[in-house]
């Protein structure tokens, strides 16, 4: 005769059952939230990349633009007025608007570039004064002088140290108009310095500016634009490349350097014997 099943054993092969049922559902949750992670990465990596590229192509179309359209009296027009300087249409659809900018108003961190000891002297100690937590007034490339027009109040501050007339005069200078090194002298003049109180000033002071930052807004669809910025510096028919960022996420993506000798590639500079692309 057969015996009953027990109901205790029932019960716990129920239970079993119901854990083993709730194991597999955490588990295949765990699955696909892995799962959607690794899609989010994967589309992460994929936005990168072509973020990336496309701030080579900024870094390129901008060089390009830069050395083959533009003159010095054009960069000083539209760096006075503000306006698109070009807006460049792509093949596939985006359009690249330029705006330019003088980008040799701030005070170059490399000492290096510093030809005389008593010139490193004097730009440490106006490195020193500038504000603290403004890095906006600081660059690591270009040539070491400073545009005068084109300096902050707080760089022009610091380049008077300690003269309170010298300060006074050149703020008064800034505020009537684009200054050249003439009225600068005739400035000091009026001030009552003599010329062996900012002569050094004239050696650190560019009155035109071949430092620029072109500032491009690359535009496609209905889409919000990319912002980028690129420094770029002409000398005689080449045009050099320093720092090309993207804006805001601001990575620093460094050129090879800023010595003649280290862009002589052609990813680096625009002649007549660069490497057409």
């Amino acid at each position: 005769m057969k015996r009953a099943a027990c109901p205790t054993r029932r019960g716990f092969t129920f239970l079993l059952v119901l854990g083993l049922l709730a194991l597999a559902v955490v588990l295949t949750g765990v699955m696909l939230e892995r799962q959607r992670t690794q899609g989010a990465i994967v589309q992460m990596q994929m936005e990168n990349i072509e973020r990336h590229h496309e701030l080579l192509s900024v870094r390129d179309i901008a060089r390009r633009w830069f050395q083959e359209s533009t003159s010095d009296e054009d960069l000083l027009i539209w760096s006075a007025t503000g306006e698109v300087a070009t807006a460049i249409r792509m093949p596939g659809g985006q359009v690249y608007q330029v705006r330019v900018s003088d980008g040799q108003g701030t005070v170059c961190a490399r000492m290096d570039k510093a030809d005389r000891l008593g010139m490193r002297d004097r730009l440490l100690e106006i490195l020193r004064r500038l504000p603290e937590g403004r890095p906006d007034l600081i660059r690591k490339s270009g040539p070491i002088q400073i545009s005068f027009n084109g300096a902050a109040s707080e760089v022009i501050d610091a380049l008077a140290l300690d003269d309170v007339d010298m300060a006074g005069a050149m703020h008064r200078l800034r505020a009537s108009g684009v200054a050249d090194r003439e009225a600068f002298i005739t400035a000091m003049e009026s001030a009552g310095l003599n010329s062996e109180d900012y002569a050094w000033a004239l050696d650190l002071l560019a009155f035109k500016p071949v430092l620029w930052r072109l500032r491009i807004d690359v535009f496609e669809g209905d889409d919000e634009p990319r912002e980028y910025t690129v420094l770029v510096e002409r000398r005689v028919n080449v045009a050099y490349v320093y720092e090309w960022r993207s804006i805001p996420m601001e990575t620093f993506v460094p050129a090879a350097g800023d010595d003649p000798n280290s862009l002589a590639g052609a990813d680096d500079r625009v002649d007549g014997s660069a490497r057409r692309r």
